[in-house]
């Protein structure tokens, strides 16, 4: 059974994990233009799942500084510059060369995937 998580709990899920500032504003970026595209599509009859669109872009990028390996220069612009560093070093240590989509599975799938 799949559960999507309201905007509101994806806004959460953003500052819990700590993400910079340019990785927010791309993840909207990204969003407004699914959100763009679907609507095109609904357009033409095909059957979209807008909501699923709509928190699979906010978070599709939740877990992506642990695929980067200079994590200070990431930081530069977070307003949590040293503890989303310290933060972000334990999710590398803790997920060692895992690609940040299978990282975000793992991190969410308790909460928010039910077989």
């Amino acid at each position: 059974m799949r559960k999507i998580p309201s905007r509101k709990e994806c806004l959460i899920l953003l500052d819990s994990y700590k993400l910079p500032t340019h990785i927010i504003r791309h993840s909207f970026v990204v969003n407004e233009v699914a959100k763009f595209l679907a609507g095109r599509l609904g357009e033409k009859g095909v059957k979209v799942d807008k909501e699923l669109i709509d928190r699979a872009t906010i978070l599709h990028d939740l877990l992506r500084i642990v695929d980067i390996k200079d994590v200070n220069g990431v930081l530069m612009d977070s307003p949590m510059k040293e503890e989303g560093k310290k933060f972000w070093i334990g999710m590398q240590e803790k997920y060692p060369g895992v690609h940040h989509a299978n990282v975000a599975y793992e991190e969410l799938k308790d909460k928010w995937y039910k077989e």
